[in-house]
């Protein structure tokens, strides 16, 4: 009885506890090159990906196709996420990706690639994140109001978006303006997390309670 008595209170604990959050990492290698469909994310907690017109759809490329444009990838990976954009000569203007998530999260990190090629000019740019009230959480970004961040770095470069309430969707933003060569954001390792989908650890827990009482009632009888 004292037995049973300790696993029915471990097990009221474990589900009294908060789930810990699971992290989900998007390094788009396993999707294909091309056009970025809207649902192309849904798997990974982003229900839809939106962007506003430009000369550049949001796309998915490899810079294994490209060695001489100098893109430098997050390490372990080589393809990437162009968002929405333009193209020389035309049009000009901002233009925006938006990932809507299924679940609210914490935070949303990203890396915007790096240049080898030193003469390359970015359009200036900016991440920002809103809650459900669409009040803005955070916002990251280089050279946006003046349309030109130069020099790019030369190593990919972390960005971290978090606040005091939770995120629901994150717009990234180009202002090309004919400054720059690129005219849209490069990112990769897309990491968030979701509340919704418990640890794997919270899981197996929970699961040894449950073994655990159901031994103790067989014994019982």
């Amino acid at each position: 009885m004292t037995r049973l008595r300790i696993v029915q209170g471990v097990l009221l604990l474990l589900l009294s506890l908060p789930s810990a959050a699971h992290i989900i990492t998007i390094n788009f290698d396993n999707l294909p090159v091309g056009t970025l469909a809207a649902n192309a994310l849904s798997a990974y907690g982003i229900g839809s990906v939106t962007s506003s017109s430009g000369s550049i759809p949001a796309s998915v490329y490899d810079a294994n196709d490209c060695p001489s444009c100098g893109y430098v990838p997050p390490i372990g990976t080589h393809k990437f996420l162009i968002t929405a954009g333009g193209l020389y000569p035309s049009p000009q203007g901002v233009f925006s990706t938006t990932f809507q998530f299924d679940d609210p999260t914490s935070f949303f990190s990203f890396e915007k690639l790096g240049y080898s090629v030193s003469s390359v000019g970015v359009a200036g740019w900016q991440a920002s994140a809103y809650d459900s009230a669409n009040s803005l959480v955070a916002i990251v970004g280089v050279g946006f109001a003046a349309g030109l961040d130069f020099p790019p770095s030369v190593t990919p470069v972390p960005y971290w978006l978090s606040g005091s309430t939770n995120i629901v969707k994150v717009v990234f933003e180009s202002n090309y303006n004919l400054q720059s060569t690129t005219g849209a954001v490069y990112i990769g390792n897309l990491q968030f997390d979701n509340p919704a989908i418990p640890e794997p650890g919270t899981l197996a827990l929970l699961g040894l309670g449950l073994a655990g009482l159901a031994a103790s009632r067989r014994r019982k009888q």
